[in-house]
């Protein structure tokens, strides 16, 4: 590197780096590469927004640094320190998307609702058609199915009277807009004295779109599950939906579940017993298999089940529990789909089932059971070890006596990452237990609603569902529907009385009955809710404006 003449140089630079020139005139050089003459003075023209300042010096060295060309983008005024070389240098850098320059400070990160396109939901569809509660929302290919119950719609008794209110209505089905009441689960009632006509409250409803058309299964208080087939007429916007076939039972087919990403199919009914079918085709219906969750002829109905996934995706987990409420003794098994009519294990819990979740790694499975006294369990299973001993157990909270006679657990679900738990109660609150500290107890308590603010009434559900909602960039939340009638997206990442936790991303006239969160870019729709009064709520994303 050749060294500086002193004398001769520091005029140059001394120059180069005085302000109070005006009149400098940019040197134009078309080719960077050549070599400057000798004794060129530095050249420079003050330059105004979105032009280009051209520095030049006849030495080699001076030229390898000052001789860039940069561009210098428009700046806020709290930038600009004067017309000078460094400050244009120091404005070429570039500046992270996410700083916002006229604040001095990072944006602030999006809201959760905002990153789970729940943030903005507007009710695109009312109606109300059923009769009674709406207990089940689904969606899939853009057709949803709505189940509930009905005044009069149980299971048949003798001396039996008509309801007055009992009404068509405990299946209904929309598609683009457009909703019809799905009759099937009904038939007459012949009495001597007062034959009438019955329609069956409905226990459960799935779809499935695996198949070709997509397929729905309901199971109903008469005793059967129906399957229909629902063919989409591109013309006129309207759904066809004829039932294809029919299985009857001895006693009322209560939780339907199709193994995920198949169409084998998973029955738990009233008898104990969990019955399975291969095949959605009216063909393969009797090539059923049957696994008892309770020994046989005990008053016991096959309650929470689950299918396996990953390490145990040949494995179906179920639970029992008795009929009656004062009573607290149940079953809890997991059976294999290549050992048919035999458990696989057995669990050691002994109580009456409540709820059952496993994780999206199948290896860990959450039992809650019921005892006796108010006594309320949960124990963790290592599955993936085929382990039938609990590996954690511990006490729930207790349920308040004034709320209602038996608390419940009506819900369990693990989240995306395996990482929460969480557990939807009967006395309107969510418990969020952390996975990697579990024995520290409860991480979060949302309460949908205050303590003081609950009226005790027998028709009192809580928290009926939740469901966990994961964004493209992995953020995640937690939806749930209480007796407060309002789905709130809660933030794990926040705490639990937090006025900023719980936003409200919608509200129904009456308690929450059920949700679906669906995928808009499947053609489902943003958020479905039906309330205990019967009215279903359709929501939809508002687009932003361009």
């Amino acid at each position: 590197m050749e060294s500086l003449n002193a004398e001769e140089d520091y005029d140059n630079l001394y120059f180069a780096l005085d302000d109070s020139a005006r009149n400098w005139k940019p040197f134009r050089n078309t080719n960077p590469d050549a070599p400057l003459p000798d004794n060129m003075p530095l050249v420079r023209e003050t330059p105004s927004t979105n032009q280009r300042c051209h520095v030049s010096c006849h030495n080699p060295t001076l030229h390898h640094h000052l001789s860039r060309r940069f561009e210098q983008p428009s700046r806020s005024p709290i930038f600009q320190y004067g017309n000078i070389i460094w400050t244009s240098l120091r404005n070429s850098f570039p500046v992270p998307a996410s700083y916002d320059p006229s604040l001095g400070i990072h944006r602030t990160r999006e809201t959760l609702g905002k990153s789970l396109l729940l943030h903005d939901l507007h009710c695109s569809k009312y109606f109300r058609e059923a009769p009674g509660a709406i207990q089940k929302v689904t969606q899939s290919s853009g057709i949803i199915a709505f189940c509930g119950a009905t005044l009069g719609g149980l299971s048949d008794e003798e001396n039996e009277e008509p309801n007055i209110y009992n009404g068509p209505g405990s299946l209904m089905v929309c598609y683009q807009g457009q909703e019809q009441i799905i009759r099937g689960h009904e038939r007459p009632r012949n009495r001597r004295l007062n034959p009438f006509y019955k329609h069956y409250a409905v226990n459960d409803v799935v779809l499935n779109s695996t198949a070709t058309p997509t397929y729905m299964v309901s199971s109903g208080c008469d005793s059967y599950v129906r399957f229909w087939s629902c063919t989409p007429d591109t013309t006129t916007s309207l759904l066809h939906v004829r039932q294809e076939d029919e299985v009857a039972y001895k006693k009322s087919p209560l939780e339907l579940a199709f193994k995920p990403a198949q169409d084998i199919l998973a029955v738990a009914c009233r008898d104990g017993n969990v019955y399975v079918y291969p095949q959605l085709r009216p063909a393969d219906l009797d090539a059923q298999e049957i696994y008892p969750v309770a020994p046989h002829n005990t008053p016991q109905a096959a309650g929470a089940m689950t299918w396996g996934t990953e390490a145990t995706s040949h494995h179906l987990f179920a639970s029992s529990e008795p009929y009656n409420d004062n009573h607290n003794s149940g079953y809890h098994r997991a059976f294999d789909l290549n050992l048919p009519k035999q458990h696989l294990y057995e669990f050691d819990a002994g109580e009456a089932g409540d709820a059952i979740a496993l994780n999206c790694r199948g290896d860990q499975l959450a039992l809650l059971t019921r005892g006796r006294a108010g006594c309320y369990i949960m124990r963790l299973y290592d599955v993936g070890r085929q382990s039938c001993k609990a590996v954690w157990e511990s006490n729930l909270e207790p349920f308040p006596a004034n709320l209602a006679p038996i608390g419940s657990v009506n819900h369990a679900r693990f989240s995306p990452d395996a990482i929460y738990l969480a557990l939807a109660r009967n006395d309107d609150i969510v418990h969020v237990y952390d996975c990697r500290m579990i024995g520290r107890g409860i991480l979060h308590a949302f309460e949908h609603t205050k303590a003081h603010q609950r009226i005790p009434r027998m028709d009192f559900y809580g928290v009926v569902d939740l469901q966990w909602h994961e964004s493209h960039s992995r953020r995640m939340g937690l939806v749930t529907g209480g007796g407060d009638g309002k789905i709130r997206l809660w933030d794990v990442g926040k705490a639990s009385d937090d006025p900023a936790n719980g936003v409200v991303i919608a509200e129904a006239a009456s308690d929450i009955g059920h949700f679906s969160l669906g995928d808009v870019n499947k053609g489902e729709k943003a958020l479905v809710v039906g309330d205990c009064d019967g009215c279903a709520y359709i929501y939809d994303n508002i687009e932003p404006e361009i």
